[in-house]
């Protein structure tokens, strides 16, 4: 068989999952990219409209009582709110009063609904101002990004993983693509994905950090994107419209986590023509004795090549993520320094690391890398990480026990990069693989068609091809491991019909063996936002 080029594919293949998300708001997007201000004039109208409705249904729940002592106490609201809304305007917490029996559950679904999809509006508009600016700022970065690609060109050449996914790769590719998320869809619940990775071990809630820590650190993980996804997650989580004009990054940065903008003590976040490394800050959190390093995760289009270039290289005895490692190499170059002056100056401060999805795996790496031969880099203080939707970028976890027990990681729903590695994709495309074989060799044209629109519901026989084919573990390749989320415990949370989240406690061996689930909802639920919402409403009583 031929060998084909195509280290793209898998490019493409992430590209899918973006494009999966959210098609109504994308156009949406579009439209108001074209009009202006007419986004930020809806979400304004939308405010004022919502916040008038929420105050009359609790005026009505309310007895007489309350209604005059809030009639003596209305000067003093009235000044106060004249204060708030020069500066923000907020959707009305519709969902917190949900338990209210006079406000309507189908309007509380709806409002929730609709700060999700702003909160997707905004995150994908920052992402593609992002990227818009990284190709302005630095023409050069596709450059730079050559050597990489032709390494991951070679690296799929000389493994035979080129000849192995493109069996796969023809003009069928999309259709088996729609049909294999329908078929997962039926096999594999969040529930019953969860119950297979559960950890073995007794669930203990003094072994996890509190709902209030895991908030206060996903806050870092989010600001660091800068303050388009500030934006975001205080619309989906919070129902809060933003309305100022272009706020400086720093402001809005110590505004989301609580800390002065004088003790952010780097800020190396917005642009400026350096994708030698992901984007960072450190703050001095004096009130929790906490110094933080928050790393972002992809936020551009060059970004997504270190995600993509997923190969493996020694590290540390074992095997790691090869350009996260280095991305968490070169954060430390540029942050450590820092970070080392103010552990010397604060020595009873606890080092905490986060990040998002691609920062998450750098944090996991680099919290690896500095707790590595007795935690030299950081002369031996404590450090722990939390990582938020972080992939898999270590094997075997037994050769950095420190570092897994110092680290917590957190999945939301049906999120699927904490599932996607080379080895994940090829067992995707040998499931792809079965449903080509038995729709070419069992179906009509006809039936095949109705079957990729949705018109048909696939048989049995297709379902239990794609079973089999999932359940079979392909023999890893060289540079292509079953790599795991270096974690002691991974926090799974889902979402319940009231608007509150339960969780489980999850093993990372039995969470690298699962596979992503190919979902129309796999890239909403890995937007920050998504995960700021959930924390906001996660229930971690025993």
């Amino acid at each position: 068989m031929k060998k084909r080029n195509f280290s793209w594919i898998l490019g493409l293949f992430e590209m899918m999952f973006l494009a999966s998300a959210y098609p109504g708001f994308q156009r949406a997007l579009l439209r108001s990219t074209r009009r202006g201000p007419v986004l930020d004039s809806s979400f304004r109208y939308l405010a004022c409209a919502t916040q008038k409705t929420n105050n009359r249904w609790q005026r009505q729940s309310q007895p007489q009582s309350t209604l005059e002592s809030e009639k003596v106490q209305g000067k003093l609201a009235d000044e106060k709110q004249q204060n708030v809304s020069n500066q923000t305007e907020s959707i009305s917490q519709l969902t917190n009063s949900s338990n209210n029996s006079t406000t309507p559950s189908f309007l509380s679904r709806s409002m929730r609904s609709l700060r999700k999809g702003a909160g997707a509006v905004t995150s994908t508009a920052g992402f593609l101002s992002s990227s818009a600016t990284s190709m302005a700022t630095d023409q050069k970065q596709w450059h730079r990004s050559r050597p990489l690609v032709e390494a991951f060109q070679l690296f799929l050449n000389s493994s035979g993983i080129d000849l192995e996914l493109s069996q796969s790769l023809n003009y069928h590719l999309l259709r088996n693509i729609v049909v294999l998320g329908r078929i997962q869809q039926r096999l594999f619940s969040v529930k019953s994905r969860r119950d297979q990775a559960k950890a073995t071990t007794t669930r203990n809630n003094n072994k996890i950090p509190t709902r209030e820590e895991a908030l206060r650190y996903m806050r870092y993980a989010t600001a660091v994107y800068g303050s388009t996804m500030i934006a975001a997650a205080e619309m989906d989580a919070r129902g809060i419209v933003d309305t100022r004009l272009s706020p400086l990054t720093q402001t809005r940065i110590s505004e989301h986590i609580n800390v002065p903008e004088e003790d952010i003590v780097l800020v190396d976040v917005d642009y400026d023509g350096d994708g030698k490394h992901l984007r960072h800050f450190v703050a001095v959190d004096h009130a929790n004795r906490k110094i933080v390093l928050a790393i972002r995760g992809t936020f551009n289009l060059a970004e997504i090549v270190v995600d993509v270039a997923a190969f493996s290289r020694p590290c540390f005895g074992g095997e790691a993520h090869s350009e996260m490692m280095t991305m968490a190499e070169r954060v430390w170059t540029n942050a450590g320094g820092t970070i080392r002056y103010f552990l010397k100056k604060h020595e009873d401060y606890e080092l905490i690391v986060t990040g998002h999805s691609l920062g998450a795996g750098c944090g996991c790496l680099l919290t690896i890398m500095c707790q590595n031969q007795g935690g030299r880099l950081i002369e031996g203080r404590k450090m722990r990480c939390f990582a938020y939707a972080a992939p898999p970028v270590f094997t075997p976890l037994m050769l950095v026990p420190q570092a897994v027990q110092s680290t917590i990681n957190y999945i939301h729903e049906e999120d699927v990069v904490p599932f996607l590695s080379v080895d994940s994709v090829r067992h995707v495309f040998a499931s792809i693989r079965a449903i080509e074989d038995y729709m070419q060799g069992s179906m009509s044209r006809y039936e095949r068609v109705k079957l990729a629109m949705g018109i048909t519901e696939p048989n049995e026989d297709l379902i239990e091809a794609v079973r089999i084919a999932s359940s079979k573990r392909l023999v890893p390749k060289k540079g292509a491991p079953v790599l795991s989320i270096p974690a002691a415990s991974t926090i799974w949370m889902n979402e319940q019909e009231d608007g509150s989240y339960d969780y489980e406690i999850c093993d990372p061996a039995a969470l690298s063996k699962l596979g992503p689930v190919l979902s129309t909802r796999m890239v909403e639920h890995h937007l920050p936002p998504r995960y700021e919402h959930a924390f906001e409403n996660l229930n971690l009583d025993p």
